[in-house]
């Protein structure tokens, strides 16, 4: 409705297009009656039904079900993260310390225990195969100690000696350069040998197959067959010579 203020004539604003204020207003000088405050909107209840209680019982399932994923998930993830430390390099232990360096790391990785002799020229060899392979497995523990500080009386002629240790146990042990090729040996004898223990030690290259891997050792064979054969033939050359 129009409302009259001297010269000039005003359409009031429709109720639905007022606010609650300004109704308040206009009622307070009398032209029509303010609109009640519209009440405030509360919460919807909805009736519950078969269906709705049988969701909310699979919601809470499903709950379950995410948290035992996420504990499993972070489980897996501890696993991984231990299993993922590096060394890279021969690490020196003592009696005192075998547990913790050897026994305990062996229940997640492979440990290769290396039982050297001072002044043994074949320990030396073994030196330095571990020391090429090391960086090369850096998951697999290569430690060195001496034969005697690890078993008391532990017969000379049986060093070098390597124990392999897999959950928390000797897996395998060679004694001497023998299982490896003798005196000509070289690194890649000592990986194929521990390989054979446990696949972990020394683990092949992603993409090489089984024959690829058969090939090499056959190749590593026929060299160390080589080698010898010239060794031999240069000690008759110095006999030959000395006669």
């Amino acid at each position: 409705r129009a409302m009259d203020s001297g010269a000039h004539t005003y359409q009031a604003p429709s109720h639905e297009d007022t606010s609650t204020e300004y109704d308040e207003h206009m009622a307070r000088l009398g032209v029509y009656r303010a609109r009640e405050k519209p009440p405030k909107p509360g919460k919807m209840k909805v009736a519950s039904t078969d269906a709705d209680v049988r969701e909310d019982a699979t919601d809470d399932d499903d709950d379950d079900d995410d948290d035992e994923f996420m504990r499993e998930y972070r489980a897996q993830r501890m696993a991984e993260m231990q299993s993922a430390v590096t060394f890279g390099s021969v690490v020196d232990i003592t009696r005192d310390s075998f547990v913790e360096e050897v026994t305990t790391p062996s229940a997640e990785r492979v440990v290769v225990v290396f039982m050297t002799r001072q002044g043994c020229s074949d320990c030396e060899t073994m030196d330095a195969a571990l020391r090429a392979l090391a960086p090369k497995y850096p998951r697999t523990k290569f430690c060195r100690i001496p034969h005697r500080e690890c078993v008391p009386n532990y017969p000379d002629r049986l060093t070098p000696t390597l124990l392999v240790y897999t959950n928390k146990d000797v897996a395998k042990s060679f004694a001497t350069l023998a299982p490896f090729g003798g005196p000509h040996m070289t690194p890649e004898g000592v990986e194929f040998a521990l390989r054979e223990v446990d696949a972990r030690a020394c683990p092949s290259l992603a993409d090489e197959t089984e024959q690829e891997i058969e090939t090499r050792r056959a190749a590593y064979i026929a060299g160390v067959i080589a080698r010898i054969a010239d060794s031999k033939a240069m000690n008759d050359v110095a006999d030959d010579d000395d006669d």
